[in-house]
């Protein structure tokens, strides 16, 4: 494939942001608001600013880290180059694995939802599950101008439904504050002070924003990585952020108190606003969205494993690509995984233990980024054009603060298994690199 052919098929600045919007929303903000509400009432809507600051703490390490790295991989590049071997073979591993199994229990998530809408068909909710993932599985075969399109499609077809309730939301604002719905405006469970509904809505919406380290990972995928990468980053962090108030604030506006009766609270605010058929967009979006989660899944889970293999770290034929320059055997190893979680039914307990997992990727990028800001600052060296993060080592201290936070009130047994992976993946590096000798240089 030309050098010309495949700059085609790579993301611009404006596909970047497409891509990265995909794969953070999914179905969790149509289910969301009414949880934050249960937590602190229309103040929940206060605690989007929180998470965008909490977000942006990690994603100005990102955009920091990915000017330096124009391939395939994200944090494992950064923990790679910036605290050795054992650390980047730790985290693409392990982040490799976490993303199946995040893969497995999206398709699972969609297959729900799917059928809940289409409740008739005659399929079941592991048939549904196996075939998305297969579904993009085999279209992530024809490389990254079709991966690319699909995922372009489908986020434009997810995001109309949204965009068309945040208009919506904006009407209601006003009449939602005469009715009294957001007063008081704080409002807490009779078990909790207010520092414990801060804390744990804020760590609920978190949750929702997870997926903007996608876009490093995927930097190879993506024209000027060095560039557009980081600002692809910000621009999908506050476009989202965005997206989020605009939703929560319309349903608390529409639905007041009443929202905590409701399991789908965008979907019944929608009826009331905009009929049945509002409503009937809104559960058809909550699908599609979901759908994107998976799309973005298909693209995101092979290249970590081919990116890891370009290194050597794991056997060759993973990195191995076909005449469209995808990653077949590593797609294919990875649905094949995915399946496997899906049939096994215990993507409940994965859900929880997923989420955990996905803070080993976020945990090296603040310490590469103090661990890189140093070593220039030791040597001298210009910083690279592109991103310059702020405020010295202020950002990457508060996200490892974060990050540590989020993993000490875990739940035991997941964080047993969190460090029992990192104790086993140590192990096997050393048995399959220091004991042969094949280490890479």
């Amino acid at each position: 494939m030309s050098t010309t052919r495949h700059a085609v098929e790579k993301f611009g600045l404006v596909g970047a942001v497409i891509y990265g919007v995909n794969s953070i929303i999914g179905s969790g903000i149509f289910l969301l608001p009414g949880e934050l509400y249960k937590l602190t009432g229309p103040a929940s809507i206060i605690m989007i600013l929180i998470d965008v600051f909490v977000v942006l703490c990690f994603a100005l390490c990102f955009a920091d880290c990915s000017k330096y790295f124009d391939k395939n991989g994200g944090a494992y590049q950064y923990a790679k180059y910036s605290m050795g071997d054992l650390a980047g073979f730790n985290i693409g591993v392990l982040g490799w694995l976490t993303n199946v199994i995040g893969w497995g229990v999206m398709a699972v998530g969609f297959a729900k939802l799917f059928l809940s809408l289409f409740p008739h068909l005659p399929i079941t909710i592991t048939q549904s599950a196996l075939a998305i993932i297969w579904i993009f599985a085999i279209s992530n075969f024809f490389g990254m101008r079709t991966s690319k399109n699909l995922t372009l499609i489908i986020t434009t077809i997810k995001l109309i439904p949204i965009v068309g309730f945040c208009i919506v939301a904006v009407f209601f604002l006003k009449s939602g504050v005469v009715q009294g719905n957001f007063s008081p405006f704080v409002q807490l469970p009779s078990d909790k002070t207010l520092f414990e509904g801060i804390s744990q809505s804020t760590l609920l919406l978190f949750y929702a924003f997870l997926g903007f380290e996608a876009l490093p990972i995927i930097a190879a995928e993506i024209k000027s990585p060095e560039k557009n990468v980081s600002r692809a980053i910000l621009l999908t962090v506050f476009g989202v952020s965005l997206i989020y108030f605009l939703i929560i604030s319309g349903a608390v506006a529409i639905l007041g108190s009443t929202i905590v009766n409701y399991g789908s609270p965008i979907q019944q605010a929608a009826t009331l606003a905009l009929g049945p058929v509002g409503g009937s967009i809104i559960a058809l979006g909550a699908v599609i969205s979901i759908a994107g989660l998976n799309m973005s899944c298909s693209i995101i889970t092979p290249r970590i494993a081919s990116a890891i293999a370009d290194d050597g770290m794991l056997p060759k034929v993973f990195a191995k690509v076909n005449k469209s320059g995808a990653p077949v055997l590593s797609t294919a190893i990875s649905a094949a995984i995915a399946s496997v979680i899906v049939m096994s039914g215990t993507f409940a307990q994965l859900a929880e233990l997923a989420v955990l997992m996905f803070f080993l990727q976020y945990l090296p990028t603040p310490i590469a980024t103090i661990i890189m800001r140093y070593r220039r600052k030791r040597d001298n060296e210009v910083e690279k054009e592109g991103f310059r993060l702020p405020l010295g080592y202020v950002f990457p201290v508060l996200a490892l603060a974060i990050s540590f936070t989020i993993i000490a009130t875990s739940r035991p047994v997941n964080i047993i298994f969190m460090l029992s992976s990192i104790i086993i993946s140590s192990l096997i590096y050393y048995v399959a690199f220091k004991k042969i000798n094949v280490l890479p240089e």
